[in-house]
């Protein structure tokens, strides 16, 4: 397309290859978010995020950073479906569900059963501190 601002809609007879692995949104950081991280909405302000807290499986998950943010008021880009890489807090294997872990901004294996705090399926085996492909459990696009 080769502009930021189209004079025109933009009008496909046929197929689009977006090329991309996840739909993404920009946010602003309310603190460092790195590459990888699970992040929350922020609990002190408003149209913020931050990594997620310490608590496995938080149903409050609003994506998976891919981009980083080096502090407070920062944009962040945050991948909110799709697949995407995302740092592990304990041993994954591929197929295992995923959750908020227990190190903030990480996920944790929930095994193979699934529950209510998963949020991906892990493609990929991968041990703790090191990032793992994953993809969305649920995308809502409305």
């Amino acid at each position: 397309m080769g502009t930021t601002s189209p004079s025109e809609k933009l009008d496909v007879s046929g197929n689009i290859n977006a090329n991309q692995n996840a739909f993404c949104i920009k946010l602003i950081a309310d603190e460092a978010i790195s590459v990888g991280d699970v992040v929350v909405v922020s609990s002190s302000t408003d149209l913020r995020v931050v990594q997620s807290g310490i608590s496995a499986g938080d149903e409050h998950v609003v994506g998976v950073a891919v981009s980083s943010a080096t502090g407070a008021g920062r944009p962040v880009t945050i991948a909110v479906g799709g697949a995407v890489q995302v740092t592990v807090n304990n041993t994954v294997t591929r197929g295992d569900f995923l959750e908020t872990g227990t190190v903030a901004g990480r996920v944790q294996s929930s095994g193979t059963a699934g529950g209510a705090g998963d949020f991906g399926i892990a493609l990929e085996s991968g041990t703790a501190g090191n990032l793992v492909w994953m993809i969305f459990k649920k995308t809502e696009v409305y």
